[in-house]
């Protein structure tokens, strides 16, 4: 053994010492985690006891546990001949065993993937629906009161209407008049009353009512100053009402009461009046049994006696 000097001796001793010290506080880690270790088993005992027999039963042992191949075995389940997939697949829709989730309650905790649904199988809403801007696809066209109409069905309905035959016929239906009683003495025909009509009209029935003071009263429609509806005549103190179809006007055109006396007394005019009516009369080559009328716009007219 070589000499070794004062000062190594020391410096052997005090490592040497201090190994010790460390191994002393080893040993005391040692009693204190075995003590702790009693504890913490003395306490999961006491939980166990405290749960419910039916808790207990599904915890697994330490065996258990461990028992984990086979992707997934354990000792309480094992897949016996049947590959993983072939036994998830036994536990799908019409698998051998099948899992029941009737009468569970509840949500998944993770997304499931929609389900769908015939529409018919729901029970009927019990208030509106919005379809948030969405539109319903696919309708057949409808056949009863309360179904609902595609663009297309209303299209073509729409459009057989405005291309069906459309007639303006001179009716008895008022739609203008210059009711405003004129007189005049005159021997010869002489404007009395006028209306300038504004728009086409392709068929109108004039209207007016006239009478004399002595003598015998004469009437005449004219246009743009021409006669073109017949002469009527009223012997008669007493108003009495005269008629004449005219066709084929055009805006601007002057419908014209002209009269005379024959004994150049004063002749009366009043209810200057246009009657026309516009009807659907057939669809095509295929005429109505029945005229359909139809909404008829009246047109302008301005009223301008002399």
């Amino acid at each position: 053994m070589p000499n070794l000097t004062q000062e190594q001796i020391d410096r052997m001793l005090s490592q040497i010492a201090k190994l010790s010290t460390i191994s002393l506080e080893i040993a005391d880690l040692q009693k204190d985690m075995e003590y702790t270790l009693t504890r913490l088993r003395e306490r999961d005992k006491i939980v166990y006891d405290l749960m419910h027999p039916d808790v207990q039963n599904m915890l697994l042992t330490a065996v258990q546990k461990t028992d984990l191949t086979d992707s997934g075995e354990t000792s309480l389940h094992t897949h016996g001949a049947a590959a993983p997939a072939a036994h998830k697949a036994s536990h799908q829709n019409s698998g051998s065993d099948e899992i029941n989730v009737a009468g569970l309650s509840g949500e998944l905790a993770d997304n499931q993937p929609p389900k769908s649904h015939a529409l018919d199988s729901h029970s009927a809403p019990a208030g509106n629906i919005a379809m948030n801007s969405k539109k319903f696809t696919g309708l057949v066209d409808p056949s009863a009161n309360q179904d609902s109409s595609t663009k297309k069905y209303v299209d073509d309905q729409v459009g057989a209407v405005e291309s069906a035959n459309k007639s303006l016929v001179a009716t008895d239906t008022l739609r203008n008049s210059n009711d405003t009683e004129r007189s005049v003495d005159v021997g010869s025909y002489t404007k009395l009353k006028e209306m300038q009509i504004n728009a086409d009209l392709a068929a109108v029935r004039v209207k007016h009512d006239m009478k004399r003071q002595a003598g015998i009263t004469y009437s005449k429609v004219y246009v743009n100053g021409s006669p073109v509806g017949s002469e009527h005549s009223n012997p008669n103190p007493t108003y009495v009402e005269y008629s004449d179809d005219l066709a084929n006007l055009v805006s601007g055109d002057l419908i014209q009461i002209y009269v005379y006396n024959s004994v150049s007394d004063f002749s009366f005019v009043e209810k200057m009046q246009l009657h026309y009516t516009n009807y659907v009369t057939g669809f095509g080559s295929d005429d109505l049994i029945t005229n359909l009328e139809i909404d008829t716009v009246v047109i302008s007219v301005t009223n301008q006696d002399p």
